[in-house]
């Protein structure tokens, strides 16, 4: 699309997660020749903007306070106050989950990932934070990953209990590890360079879910990330499971889910793994996304 500049709004501090988020949308829209400025949410950063006619802005409702409103900018919107964007042109972005299914009425782009035209909405899973050109080298190095892993297990995420959160989910798979005597190792707000050195070493790092999230069918980043990195994926997911055509190790239960790794991984041929990391390739980088918002922009008539 046709903007002169890309400024990706706020979270630019590791110690909330939505960085990660930001953090690849602005890998990507760099990648795909944008002008891209990431800025801090704060009204300093307003004086480093070019304010031309044609500026895109990305931005989450945590982290919008001082972003400036202008009627000729373009506002990609995610969990933002509507009030606050009211009249202006803009798209929300949402991450799927199933009860959107029988909430609205959709338009399918792809699976797991739709349009309500009505409510100027764009439904999406996140996706790897690897490049296509980034995935493509560690295909043609898959052979050496895949040889040199270890028998460990990497977990890297966040781990939190409650409602919303995944300890008891995470916590049978941990000790189905150690019980077996595969170490186990949990990391969180490490560099993209530790994450994937993790991943390639570790055979036995799993994607999981929490309840809340199993429930709901919500399909974590870390899927897409382990896939991209060289990984096996390992889940709890069932979402995940149908997305990847069935060719992944999944077991809804954490406490059975050590237990079927081995077989998965025996089962597995090399075509099998390079079939789902060029998937990843092809269909969830942020590149991908960005032509889905895209996408969903011209369908909607919003430029």
């Amino acid at each position: 699309m046709d903007f002169n500049l890309v400024v990706i709004w706020g979270h630019t501090n590791k110690s909330h997660t939505h960085y990660w988020i930001h953090h690849a949308f602005n890998r990507a829209f760099k990648y795909m020749k944008y002008n891209t400025l990431w800025l801090p949410d704060s009204l300093s950063s307003i004086q480093k903007i070019n304010f031309s006619s044609k500026v895109l802005f990305l931005t989450e409702g945590q982290s919008d306070n001082y972003i400036p409103i202008k009627n000729s900018y373009f506002y990609i919107l995610h969990n933002c106050n509507k009030s606050k964007y009211k009249n202006l042109k803009t798209i929300k972005m949402q991450v799927y989950s199933n009860p959107i299914l029988k909430k609205y009425t959709l338009t399918k782009y792809d699976d797991f990932l739709y349009y309500s035209i009505s409510k100027k909405i764009c439904y999406m899973p996140w996706g790897t934070d690897l490049l296509p050109n980034e995935i493509q080298e560690i295909i043609d190095n898959m052979k050496n990953i895949i040889n040199s892993k270890q028998n460990q297990s990497f977990y890297i995420g966040s781990v939190w209990g409650g409602t919303f959160g995944n300890i008891d989910q995470l916590t049978p798979y941990k000790n189905n590890c150690i019980s077996n005597n595969i170490k186990f190792y949990s990391y969180t707000n490490i560099s993209m360079k530790q994450n994937i050195k993790y991943i390639q070493k570790g055979k036995y790092s799993p994607t999981i879910v929490g309840k809340w999230q199993q429930e709901r069918g919500y399909i974590p980043c870390r899927a897409f990330k382990n896939i991209s990195y060289g990984g096996y994926c390992i889940t709890n997911s069932l979402e995940v499971y149908q997305l990847f055509d069935k060719k992944i190790c999944y077991e809804p239960d954490t406490s059975k889910l050590f237990q079927k790794v081995d077989k998965y991984i025996q089962d597995t041929s090399f075509d099998d793994l390079l079939t789902l990391i060029k998937n990843v390739k092809d269909k969830h980088t942020y590149v991908s996304r960005i032509k889905f918002l895209f996408n969903g922009i011209n369908l909607m008539g919003l430029i």
